[in-house]
């Protein structure tokens, strides 16, 4: 599913559980991240919005920090976003959760691959 002309779009949406999450079209996760390993490893999970888990059409984090991380990220590499109150277009084909949370220290080496600036307790996207 290709997305319109304009700024990326950014779901912001609750999931079932009730935790924030965000989600973006595949395409524009993978250019920020380099790829999806990448996201499930600065995340520790990630969920995939399609017909078919793996088809990544969109793909997305939970929970409030997370969600606003991943934000960050994509505006960061990205540039302007669109920020959709609503669930992604297609369905939830599944999630994973691939281990531990990242210590600060490991996300900013993370993010110093991705060339972006590390978060800091004063700046929330």
């Amino acid at each position: 599913m290709r997305q319109s002309e304009g700024p990326p779009k950014v779901y912001l949406f609750r999931n079932a559980q009730g935790a924030v999450c965000s989600a973006a079209a595949g395409e524009h996760v993978i250019q920020a991240f380099g790829s999806v390993a990448v996201l499930n490893r600065y995340f520790g999970g990630h969920m995939t919005f399609g017909q078919v888990f793996g088809t990544n059409e969109f793909l997305g984090v939970w929970g409030n920090r997370n969600a606003s991380r991943f934000r960050r990220i994509l505006r960061a590499k990205l540039g302007e976003l669109e920020i959709v109150h609503a669930n992604p277009p297609s369905r939830l084909a599944g999630s994973s959760v691939s281990g531990p949370r990242l210590t600060t220290a490991e996300r900013s080496n993370l993010e110093r691959g991705l060339a972006v600036a590390p978060s800091s307790p004063l700046s929330r996207a």
